[in-house]
């Protein structure tokens, strides 16, 4: 793609870093890229939306916020759609 105007990254406890940190650097660069999306594996989702220059509004979703809007794509949509089919550890998994 050359002009992505939108990009989502589906985060994993390895990659998160390297993906809000110099993914995201190297992505601001790119003129044509209005939103970047993170979405993580415990249930967050941010969304970097570029502002006027270099700066960036950042918007943090959590479970309770429920609908996620991206304005590039004219699109909202619910936590329950974009983890539908994850399987989550049961807490003593998590503990051990």
């Amino acid at each position: 793609m050359r002009n992505p105007s939108l990009i989502i990254e589906v985060l994993s406890p390895s990659t998160e870093g390297d993906d809000r940190g110099r993914k995201f650097g190297l992505y601001s660069d790119i003129e044509s890229v209005q939103e970047y999306v993170l979405v993580s594996s415990d249930t967050r989702i941010m969304v970097m939306k570029r502002e006027t220059g270099p700066f960036w509004q950042i918007r943090k979703y959590k479970p309770e916020d429920e609908v996620v809007h991206l304005t590039e794509l004219g699109i909202s949509f619910t936590f329950a759609e974009v983890y539908e089919d994850t399987e989550w550890p049961d807490e003593e998994d998590l503990i051990e």
